[in-house]
């Protein structure tokens, strides 16, 4: 026997699928890591000895951050730029050698040579979770750069960015720019588009909106902004872009003094309505990094 369902439960099917992947009729639901500290870890702890084992100490907060994320219905964790890994860049600091994109980073053997990317791909494929992460990495030719990439809940890498406008005058002095290759990535029907720490501001000091324009031009729904430190104006720029290009952002910093910021913004510039969510923070973490997520309406 077969039998038709009818519209509205077919409707309701479809709108029960959505909300298990993060998705509803109100928009992405999306989490940020929230006042994270790279250097907060018990005096003599070992993650303090190189700043290779930081980053590697912190990424494992981050997967604790993915696992909170994904449990609270997240479709996608937003995490701070590179410095919430390796704390401040020098010489002497972590670069990770960047896979080659078509490489899957979640593969046994990985974590010997590319720990980062390993962890962070195995949290997004383990929890079912889009990262959309910040890595300071070097190129094959040598050069460093201050790179997004972004893994698809299966953890593969869905989409790859090398930060273009590098803040000065640090910066510059350690790593390459990017290409100016304004780049999007889909997630459940989404476009969402990529923007790096100083990328955000920018615009506004020297009045050249090319990357927004673009990425405006491609459909982008909702920017992820991974954010170094912002010294407190990171939530109102946040709305400036949303109302700017009628797009939802997710932004969020790494702490540098007294507190971190983030937003999570709607298209119309309002803050959306958020909720704080805890993480099992890793063993001589000391910091008070949690989860937030919201809803882009």
């Amino acid at each position: 026997l077969t039998s038709k369902a009818s519209t509205p439960t077919i409707m309701l099917r479809v709108c029960c699928a959505l909300l298990l992947m993060g998705v509803s009729t109100s928009g992405l639901k999306v989490a940020l890591l929230a006042n994270h500290a790279a250097d907060a870890w018990e005096k003599g702890s070992p993650c303090l000895n190189t700043s290779r084992s930081l980053a590697i100490c912190n990424a494992e907060v981050y997967v604790a951050g993915a696992q909170a994320a994904a449990g609270a219905g997240a479709a996608i964790l937003v995490l701070p730029e590179g410095y919430g890994l390796v704390g401040d860049a020098t010489e002497t600091s972590y670069y990770e050698a960047l896979l080659p994109e078509t490489r899957v980073a979640c593969v046994e053997g990985t974590q010997i040579d590319y720990p980062i990317q390993y962890a962070l791909a195995c949290a997004a494929r383990n929890n079912s979770i889009a990262i959309a992460s910040n890595v300071f990495v070097t190129l094959p030719n040598g050069t460093r750069r201050i790179t997004e990439i972004v893994y698809g809940a299966d953890g593969t890498t869905i989409a790859l960015y090398h930060k273009h406008h590098l803040f000065p005058p640090g910066e510059p002095k350690l790593f390459t720019p990017g290409p100016f290759n304004p780049t999007t990535f889909e997630l459940h029907g989404t476009t969402l588009g990529i923007v790096i720490c100083y990328e955000g501001f920018w615009p506004d000091l020297s009045g050249d909106w090319s990357q927004m324009k673009a990425l405006a031009a491609k459909n982008t729904s909702t920017i992820t902004w991974s954010v170094g430190a912002s010294v407190g104006v990171l939530p109102l720029q946040a709305k400036l872009i949303s109302s700017k290009f009628k797009t939802a952002v997710v932004g969020t910093e790494d702490k540098e003094g007294a507190k971190a910021h983030d937003a999570i913004t709607t298209a119309t510039g309002a803050s959306a309505p958020t909720t704080d969510v805890a993480i099992a923070h890793p063993a001589g973490f000391t910091g008070a990094t949690f989860v937030r997520t919201g809803q882009t309406l």
